[in-house]
């Protein structure tokens, strides 16, 4: 994850564009790797 934090950064977005966007792809990978490993039906619940 603070491999893709830091050029983001760097290209100039807001400070709370980037962050709420890193989160959002970070929840999104977290859900990806839940739904592989429990299935679909209880894969996406936060």
């Amino acid at each position: 994850m603070l491999k893709t934090l830091l050029p983001r950064r760097l290209l100039g977005g807001t400070s709370v564009g980037w962050i709420d966007s890193e989160i959002h792809e970070w929840l999104q990978e977290k859900q990806v790797e839940r739904d592989m490993r429990h299935g679909p039906s209880r894969g996406w619940g936060l």
